[in-house]
């Protein structure tokens, strides 16, 4: 059975040093949960001045930590690894060639099995030029990869003050290359050795920038900050990889950014999504964080993260680590639970707005420990490091780890039952075990009979038994219950007795042709109508597996607009091309519809001074599926359809001339239960007489009224022959009139 719908369509001083990590990706919700700490980590021979935890960087189970101080500041590295819950040192890291003084460990990132590692005080191109190494992980042992220098590194370069890994591309930055104008530099692997591919500037880097103060790199995107840029307002630049050329892609600086924000002294990228930090330390303000995201090649700034309770001084956003959703921010002289102890606080994302999901503090933080010097955010799990914490001698540092509290999974509802197609006055057995809850039980399963509203019967147990009285194909809803108090919901229909369900094959089509007229009224005063008619064709396309697919084109199309008096001739209308994915039932049924995805273009033509264009590319999705009406019903029925959410991906352009006049963004969409009632009519089409349904159902528009939709259906093949809409304001003037009819079809198997 068919079903047709119309679709709307750094320094000497450690206070002073900044730090830059890069965390991989990782899926995580941004649902507000609770974040725990779960372990402080130390130095198994950490003493004082080591500053432990001076870097970070997690990847999965293994995390390194630097301790640039370790040795008379010659640094070290720590790795450890997790197992279970608990994180154990499984080994220390050196530079083969390293020498007090040269801070090993100053920057770190992580990526797999591969460890890179900054030592921006290294003299091999003359004092403090600075070097990189790659360590590489077999087993349990890791050992040194190589040694990376720059092709042009020279004297106070400090090459390796930020690095980033990803895969086999590292990027590294040298802020004070060239008289501070800053550099950075991109090395790649080709087995096991690494060369230099290409050094990055600024195409307007000018000497002070400090262009690479802070670096992340993800796939084929780099972003580099330059925090002196513009004195001290800052900036952030990103570049693209195509092939082994990198170019730049867009300069970043902060809405409203003034002097000394030190906007870029922190950044963190993956995918299309970049957070900067500004800890304002020059202008000696609060600091805070900015997103950006890249929709094409175009960047925008989609919002400014800050501490409501903030205090100047703070340097929010000294440092920043993105993953998926979620951003971990370091405030480097926060409150926390003694003054200027430090602090973090974690933000996640919901479509495009953020939100603060906890702040984060040691329990036995101290003035000056600096909480938050360095963080790293990988799922589930926090890094952040604590510099100047004492536990092991003054500023010895550490680290804590804090955990996500686990999220409750909702549950799946799912049933079955026996017989598979009743007859009337015959029980029904239904059994709901197929439900499942992935982290807990289902504690209560209710039974929704009648499609009416509200749950006729609920047990702790899944079984259920009912009985109806008369033929028809009923929805049957079952909504369950996990011990956390989630809900999960499935409808499936019932065929009871002797109904014809007719089986699609691949190739099987359908030709409509219809004609529409639409009116808009300004009050009660039609200003606007559109009229127009077409011929659209439905093929099976696919009829495997779960569900149908049927493609929609049209041809044949024309028609006119005329607003007040005057009208534009369409030579050609609706050019309609889009997929339909009908889920099948266990009998067939196919009044479920998953997913309307598709382009449409309407070209306005005929004799007019100027082109028209209006084109759509939508995907309707529906959870769960769309259920039109429950056939067949008789005159008088009423009842209720089911709730259904979801997302309308929705992009939307009106171009006349050579303006454009709209562009819609996505949009999710919320639809409760919807009451319908159901008479008798007859309809005359030129295919014949039927005897058909008149359909109303009562859908609101919050607070601009509602509009009912009439629907006829010839009651054998099920397609809708004539279909009106109408729109109501509060005060009851109609909106807008459509009145869509079916003048013929032709099925060809």
């Amino acid at each position: 059975m068919l079903m047709l719908a119309t679709v709307l369509p750094a320094g000497t001083s450690i206070k002073n040093n900044k730090i830059n990590v890069t965390a991989p990706s990782t899926l995580q919700t941004g649902r507000e949960v609770n974040w725990n700490e779960s372990q402080k980590l130390l130095a198994s021979d950490g003493v004082s001045l080591d500053s432990f935890g001076y870097s970070v960087s997690i990847d999965g189970e293994t995390a390194l930590i630097g301790a640039c101080y370790d040795d008379g500041s010659k640094g070290s590295v720590y790795v450890f690894t997790r197992s279970g819950t608990t994180w154990s040192e499984q080994t220390k890291l050196f530079a083969s060639d390293g020498i007090s003084g040269d801070l090993f460990g100053y920057s770190v990132s992580l990526s797999g099995n591969t460890a890179l590692i900054g030592m921006p005080w290294d003299d091999d191109n003359m004092a403090q030029s600075g070097s990189a190494y790659v360590f590489v992980r077999s087993g349990d042992n890791w050992t040194q990869q190589q040694k990376l220098l720059p092709s042009d590194g020279a004297e106070g370069d400090y090459f390796g003050y930020s690095v980033s890994l990803s895969g086999n591309t590292a990027l590294i930055g040298a802020l004070l290359h060239d008289e501070n104008l800053g550099s950075a530099y991109v090395f790649t692997r080709t087995g096991t050795n690494w060369a230099e591919q290409q050094k990055l500037l600024g195409n307007d880097s000018m000497y002070g920038d400090e262009f690479g103060s802070s670096v992340s790199i993800d796939g084929d995107t780099a972003l580099i900050g330059a925090y002196g840029d513009d004195g001290t307002r800052g900036s952030a630049y990103v570049f693209i990889r195509n092939g082994d050329s990198w170019s730049q892609q867009a300069k970043l600086l902060a809405e409203n950014g003034a002097m000394g924000d030190l906007f870029g002294i922190s950044v963190s990228i993956e995918g299309d999504t970049v957070v900067i930090g500004a800890d304002e330390y020059y202008a000696n303000t609060f600091g805070s964080t900015y997103i950006f995201t890249r929709t094409g090649t175009t960047w925008t700034q989609e919002a400014k993260l800050t501490d409501p309770g903030g205090m100047l001084g703070d340097r929010f956003g000294y440092s920043v680590s993105l993953n998926d959703d979620t951003v971990l921010i370091g405030v480097l002289y926060g409150d926390g639970y003694w003054t200027n102890t430090g602090s973090a606080f974690i933000f996640t994302r919901i479509g495009t707005t953020w939100t603060q999901q906890a702040k984060l503090m040691a329990l036995d933080g101290q003035v000056w420990d600096w909480f938050g010097g360095s963080v790293s955010v990988d799922g589930d799990t926090a890094f952040i490091g604590v510099m100047g914490d004492d536990d092991n001698g003054g500023e010895s540092g550490s680290v804590y780890v804090f955990t996500k509290e686990s999220e409750n999974e909702p549950p799946v509802a799912d049933f079955s039952w026996t017989p598979q197609n009743p007859d009337p006055n015959q029980p029904v057995n239904f059994n709901a075990s197929l439900s499942y809850d992935s982290d807990g039980t289902i504690t209560l399963y209710e039974w929704d009979w009648d499609n009416v509203g509200g749950y006729d019967e609920s047990n702790d147990v899944p079984t259920a038994q009912h009985t109806w009285v008369s033929e028809g194909i009923y929805p049957v809803t079952l909504r369950v219950t996990d011990d956390e108090g989630a809900i999960n919901t499935t409808t499936k229909s019932v065929f009871v007795g002797k109904v014809d369900v007719p089986e699609w094959k691949k190739g099987d089509s359908w030709t409509y042709t219809y004609h529409r007229v639409e009116y808009r009224y300004n009050g009660t005063t039609p200003w606007y109508k559109q009229n127009y008619s077409c011929t659209m064709i439905l093929t099976i396309t696919n009829d495997t597996g779960a569900n149908y697919t049927a493609k929609i084109t049209s041809k044949d199309t024309g028609g006119s607009i005329t607003i007040g008096k005057f009208q534009l001739k369409c030579t050609k209308w609706t050019k309609l091309s889009c997929d339909v994915t009908y889920r099948k039932t266990d009998l067939g049924n196919l009044y479920e519809v998953d997913q309307i995805k598709g382009p449409v273009i309407w070209l306005i033509g005929g004799k007019l001074p100027f082109p028209a264009q209006y084109q759509s590319s939508w995907t309707f999705t529906f959870i769960p599926a769309w259920v039109f009406l429950p056939f067949p019903f008789s005159a008088g029925d009423s009842g209720m359809l089911p709730a259904y959410h979801g997302t309308i991906e929705e992009k939307c352009a009106l171009y006349w001339g050579f303006i454009t006049l709209m562009n819609q963004p996505s949009t999710p969409y919320n639809q409760g239960t919807l009451p319908y009632q159901c008479e008798m009519a007859n309809v005359t089409v030129p295919a014949g007489t039927y005897n058909a349904y008149n359909v109303s159902i009562d859908i609101p528009i919050g607070t601009q009224g509602h509009y009912s939709d009439w629907k006829y259906y010839d009651p054998n093949v099920g397609y809708v022959v004539k279909q009106c809409i109408y729109g109501l304001t509060t005060w009851g003037a109609p909106q807008y009139d459509i009145v869509q009819e079916l003048v013929s079809t032709t099925y060809t198997p």
